[in-house]
């Protein structure tokens, strides 16, 4: 998709990201990687920290009617990779909300996931579904946004983790690395 296809005074939901290097890898090779899977696919995912079906079901309802779905990479370049094993799990595995069979990932996409210190048992993530992956620049952001989260729509400075935004409000956008526009639907679950 070229920026240009898309006016940005449109915009009136979608996503907050926080991005930096993640699972030993670095921002520019994310992208690039993101970018080849899906010319190979058609999608890509791109993994997050695990939410509830409550917390995704809230999203997919706001997140109805809206023209199109995007996800905003903020630059966070002093962000810390999460990563503490020298090969983090690959996730090979991605669930729908409200399906109980788990789908294989297909093999031209590669969705390694650190899950910290201290993995959980049975380890799953969320993962937004991505139809494109734009390298933006902050200038085409000059709105304000709110941001749902701890329960409420908030205009304060939008924190980690991801969380819808929305346009109006009074937090101004970080610097934005690249953009994801999403496709349905929107979020899975992941694990290895």
């Amino acid at each position: 998709m070229n920026r240009a296809q898309f006016d940005w005074n449109e915009f009136s939901i979608g996503f907050w990201h926080p991005f930096g290097a993640h699972s030993h890898e670095g921002t520019k090779r994310i992208l690039n990687r993101k970018q080849d899977e899906i010319k190979c696919n058609e999608w890509t995912l791109w993994s997050f920290r695990g939410r509830t079906e409550v917390t995704v079901q809230f999203w997919l309802n706001q997140l109805k009617g809206a023209k199109e779905v995007f996800a905003l990479c903020s630059n966070s370049p002093s962000a810390v990779d999460p990563a503490v094993e020298n090969n983090p799990p690959l996730c090979m595995n991605y669930r729908l909300l409200g399906e109980e069979v788990w789908k294989p990932i297909p093999d031209a996409v590669k969705v390694p996931h650190s899950f910290g210190k201290r993995p959980p048992k049975n380890p799953i993530a969320s993962a937004f579904v991505v139809a494109d992956v734009i390298e933006s620049p902050q200038k085409e952001f000059d709105f304000t946004v709110s941001g749902y989260f701890k329960g409420s729509w908030r205009d304060q400075v939008l924190p980690r983790p991801e969380h819808l935004i929305r346009r109006g409000g009074a937090a101004r956008l970080r610097s934005v690395v690249a953009v994801l526009r999403l496709k349905l639907p929107y979020v899975v679950w992941i694990k290895p």
